[in-house]
């Protein structure tokens, strides 16, 4: 009884303990929407979630009251033997195939959302992975970055995802998906290269942290990258900020005073 005593504790503790993760900044969290991408995945996640919770309630209800009613005691006969029911088994047939079809449905509508063609006033990025860094393209300004792009909150923006090297996986959990950033091998001549994409709108501003999530080779944990999403006015200025070439800084006039040149100087050695 002791030992029953010390698991219930430990598993109260644990149950807990484990919504203290709720708390804190974690910036790779999955569990923390911030477009409507990760958020339609996220509903899915937890509808899922909570559905699968009541199933296991249920069975474990059922299970403690037939080990309790049904338990072996000095003084019971034989219990029934029967071979099979088919009413049961019809029952534990049927109930997990409706429960597929029940999960299985809005997984095929977020799947077909979550693919749905770029909307036409989306901003394009072209997202190439590298051993070991991503780089970054804005196709209408010519722009290039490595490792951090800028997005404006609030507009579509849509990831066009390929690789220069080996097959990388595209993936800023609070942003919501993840997507293989496959090469560009040799193709037929007029077809079109195949990319992966990512269709998402930011609805919060801030800076969100990004990783590969397929191995990659030997620095692969080294691949990571930022996403900082900024107002419409941020965007813009940081773009023409980028855009602004840098020019050298000019070389200072000479100055007589301190020119150690003279006329009589001693002539240079031949």
């Amino acid at each position: 009884m002791k030992s029953l005593r010390t698991a219930l504790g430990t598993l109260v503790l644990a149950l807990l303990t484990a919504g203290c993760s709720l708390e804190g900044d974690y910036p790779q969290s999955s569990v923390a929407p911030t477009s409507d991408f990760a958020l339609m995945i996220h509903e899915l996640y937890a509808d899922i979630f909570w559905w699968t919770l009541l199933i296991l309630a249920v069975v474990w209800v059922a299970l403690a009251y037939i080990l309790i009613r049904f338990r072996a005691r000095p003084d019971s006969p034989v219990p029934k033997q029967i071979h099979g029911h088919m009413g049961l088994e019809i029952g534990w047939t049927i109930g997990p195939a409706l429960i597929v079809v029940a999960i299985s449905i809005p997984t095929i509508q977020a799947v077909f959302a979550t693919q749905q063609g770029d909307p036409e006033d989306s901003l394009v990025v072209d997202v190439i992975g590298h051993q070991y860094w991503w780089e970054f393209r804005y196709p209408d300004t010519g722009l290039i970055t490595a490792n951090e792009v800028h997005i404006p909150v609030d507009r579509p923006v849509s990831f066009r995802i390929s690789s220069d090297d080996v097959i990388h996986s595209f993936w800023v959990p609070m942003l919501g998906g993840k997507r293989d950033a496959n090469p560009m091998r040799i193709r037929p001549e007029g077809e079109d290269p195949k990319y992966n994409w990512i269709h998402l709108t930011a609805n919060e501003t801030g800076t969100f942290w990004g990783q590969c999530a397929e191995f990659c080779g030997d620095s692969h944990s080294l691949l990571g990258c930022r996403v900082v999403v900024e107002d419409e006015a941020g965007f813009q200025a940081w773009q023409a900020d980028l855009a602004t070439p840098v020019t050298a800084p000019a070389t200072a006039a000479a100055d007589p005073a301190q020119d150690t040149t003279t006329a009589d100087a001693a002539p240079a050695p031949t």
